[in-house]
């Protein structure tokens, strides 16, 4: 059975466990962000079953961040 490298642990750790975005990971372990995506590929073809399910949570395509908003808006409605 393939085991993962340590460095595809890592950036599974960073973006999956801790929760940092792949900029942030690729920051942290001073690689490229294009780097992170595909060390995250190697270790998803090796461990499938802790691929994330894309179908669970879908985007919501109306959502607004906090920093789009107006605060006298946020105001108001709280």
């Amino acid at each position: 059975m393939k085991h993962p490298t340590p460095r595809q642990l890592e950036a599974y750790y960073w973006t999956h466990i801790v929760g940092l975005s792949q900029h942030e990971a690729g920051d942290r372990m001073g690689v490229t962000n294009t780097a992170i995506s595909n060390l995250l590929n190697r270790f998803f073809e090796i461990r499938p079953k802790l691929k994330p399910d894309i179908h669970v949570c879908k985007k919501i395509k109306t959502a607004v961040s906090l920093t789009e908003a107006v605060d006298d808006d946020i105001v108001r409605r709280i």
